[in-house]
C-alpha cells in the first residue's frame, strides 16, 4: 500500500500509442489562467498523470485520468490514476470506486495486486476495516513474493486487532462410516443382566456423509488497555446424508433425523490481571435443534482465569454453569455445572503442545439423562511442515458415567459408564491457497467401550474443508 504510482503501473504500458486530448487548466501551466488544448500520447498522458500525483496536484491527475478513459473505458491504469488522485483529495468513496475498477478490468496479476493494495489503503483511510480485510485478501492471492505476502499477512494482523467487528467462517464435509453415532454390533446387551436383545436397523451404525457449517460473527463494544467488551453471534449447522447402503437398511428415519443445529448470542467481557493474568466472563442465550426440531433452550455463564508464563507458556482455569429448558416433550430440564483446565507450551522451534482437562457434570429429573463426564485432551502441532503438509495432532480420552441407567423397563446394574478414544490428525496445506484461505485434511478414528453395548461405537472419517492460514 505504500507504492507510488510510478512504481505501481511503470509494467503496464502497452507498446502502442493512442492519441488523445486534454484540457488543462492555464492556472496549473501558466500565471495567464488561459485554457490550453494539448495533444498527448498514451505515454505522455501516463508520465503526466503520475507528475501531477507526485507533485500533489490531484485535479490535474482526474483530468488526465478521464481522458484516458474517454480512449479505453476499461483502461485500469486510469481508473488507477483516478483511485490515487480521489485518496490524495479526499473523496475515499470516489476513491474507492476507481480502485475496485482497476482491479476489475486489470489484465495481469500485477495489475490486480497494485489495484487491491490501493483499495485497502483507501478503505484503510476511511476506516473501513472490514473491507480492508477483503482487499487485503485479494492482494496477497496476486502477491509477486513470498515475502510480501507475508508482510501482507502481518499488516492484516494488525488491522483485525483494529477492526471491531469479526468474522469466522469454517466449513467441512466428512464421509463417515458412523453418521448417527451408532452401535458397532447388532446385539443389545447389558453387563450383569442375562438378556439380549436386537438393536434396530437405526440404531446401528449407517454410513453417509456430514456436512458441518460453523459461522461465527462478533463486535467489539468497548476496549481499554485492560480489557474489552464483545457481543457475539455464534451459528453451527450439521447436515447428514446417508449413504445408499444405510438407506436400503433403514426405513423409519431419514437424513434429516440425525440433523442438528446450534445457535447462541453472548456478551464477553475480557481482563488483564496483575502483569501476566488475565481473565474472561460471559454471558450467553441459545437454542438447540435436533432432527428439525427444538430441543431445548439455554442460558450459560462462563468464567476463566489464565496465566502467562513468559512468552511461550500458558494456564487456565475455566467454570461453567448452564441451565437448559426443555421445549421437546420427550426430554426434561437439565443444570449442567463445568470445570476445565488448559495448559499450552510453544517450544522454541515453533511446535506447540497443549493438555486440557474437561469435566461436565449434567442434572436432570430423567435418570438417563444426568451423568458425568470427563475428558483429557493432548494435543501437539508441528511447525515445519511434512512434504506439502503442517500436521496437528491429538488424542482424547473420555469417560462417560450415570449412576443409574434404564433400558426400557431394565435397570443396568450400578449405572452405565463408558469409554472412549478418539485420536485424529489435520493436514493443512499453506502452499495451496486462494486469498489466504487454505484446504484442509483431518483424518479421525474413534471408540467407545460401554457396559451397555448400545454404546459401543467406533468411527473412522476423514474430513476436508477450509481455513485462513493468518
Amino acid at each position: 500500500m505504500n507504492k507510488t504510482i510510478l512504481n505501481c503501473y511503470r509494467c503496464f504500458l502497452c507498446s502502442w500509442l493512442v492519441g488523445l486530448s486534454v484540457l488543462l487548466h492555464a492556472s496549473e501551466l501558466n500565471a495567464q489562467n488561459q485554457r490550453q488544448e494539448i495533444s498527448l500520447t498514451r505515454e505522455q498522458a501516463r508520465i503526466a498523470s503520475e507528475t501531477a500525483i507526485k507533485a500533489g496536484n490531484p485535479d490535474l491527475a482526474i483530468q488526465i485520468g478521464n481522458g484516458l478513459l474517454l480512449a479505453d473505458s476499461t483502461d485500469p491504469q486510469a481508473y488507477f490514476v483516478l483511485a490515487a488522485a480521489h485518496l490524495q483529495r479526499g473523496d475515499l468513496r470516489s476513491g474507492r470506486r476507481a480502485a475496485r475498477q482497476a482491479y476489475q478490468f486489470a489484465d495481469t496479476s500485477i495489475q490486480k495486486f497494485d489495484a487491491a493494495q490501493l483499495a485497502a489503503r483507501i478503505a484503510f483511510a476511511d476506516n473501513h476495516y472490514t473491507t480492508t480485510q477483503f482487499w487485503m485478501r485479494r492482494a496477497v492471492q496476486h502477491a509477486p513474493t513470498q515475502e510480501i505476502e507475508d508482510q501482507i499477512a502481518q499488516e492484516f494482523k494488525q488491522v483485525r486487532s483494529i477492526n471491531p467487528w469479526s468474522l469466522n467462517v469454517g466449513v467441512s464435509i466428512r464421509p463417515s462410516d458412523n453418521v448417527n453415532n451408532g452401535a458397532d454390533t447388532g446385539l443389545n446387551t447389558i453387563d450383569g443382566v442375562p438378556i439380549t436383545g436386537i438393536l434396530s436397523p437405526e440404531a446401528r451404525a449407517l454410513s453417509g456423509i456430514i456436512g458441518i457449517a460453523g459461522l461465527n460473527l462478533g463486535y467489539r463494544l468497548r476496549r481499554t488497555n485492560r480489557s474489552q467488551t464483545s457481543l457475539a453471534g455464534r451459528l453451527f449447522v450439521k447436515r447428514v446424508r446417508l449413504s445408499d447402503e444405510a438407506r436400503s437398511e433403514v426405513t423409519r428415519v431419514s437424513d434429516g433425523d440425525f440433523n442438528s443445529t446450534y445457535a447462541e448470542t453472548s456478551i464477553t467481557h475480557d481482563i488483564a490481571i496483575g502483569e501476566n493474568g488475565f481473565g474472561s466472563g460471559s454471558v450467553a442465550l441459545g437454542r438447540f435443534w435436533s432432527g428439525g426440531d427444538p430441543s431445548y433452550d439455554f442460558a450459560r455463564l462462563s468464567l476463566s482465569r489464565g496465566w502467562t508464563f513468559g512468552e511461550q507458556t500458558r494456564f487456565s482455569l475455566n467454570g461453567l454453569i448452564e441451565d437448559r429448558s426443555r421445549i421437546d416433550p420427550a426430554s426434561e430440564d437439565a443444570q449442567i455445572y463445568g470445570l476445565g483446565a488448559k495448559f499450552t507450551h510453544d517450544r522454541t522451534n515453533g511446535d506447540s503442545l497443549s493438555i486440557a482437562l474437561t469435566f461436565r457434570d449434567v442434572n436432570s429429573i430423567n435418570v438417563n439423562d444426568d451423568f458425568a463426564t470427563t475428558s483429557l485432551q493432548f494435543a501437539y502441532s508441528f511447525n515445519k511442515p511434512v512434504g506439502p503438509a503442517h500436521i496437528g495432532t491429538s488424542v482424547t480420552l473420555g469417560y462417560l458415567d450415570y449412576s443409574q441407567y434404564n433400558v426400557g423397563f431394565i435397570e443396568v446394574p450400578g449405572g452405565r459408564q463408558d469409554n472412549s478414544v478418539q485420536a485424529d490428525v489435520t493436514l493443512s496445506f499453506r502452499n495451496i491457497d486462494y486469498a489466504g484461505f487454505i484446504p484442509t485434511m483431518r483424518i479421525k478414528a474413534g471408540k467407545s467401550l460401554s457396559n451397555v453395548s448400545r454404546f459401543d461405537t467406533r468411527e473412522v472419517s476423514i474430513s476436508f474443508g477450509v481455513q485462513s492460514k493468518f
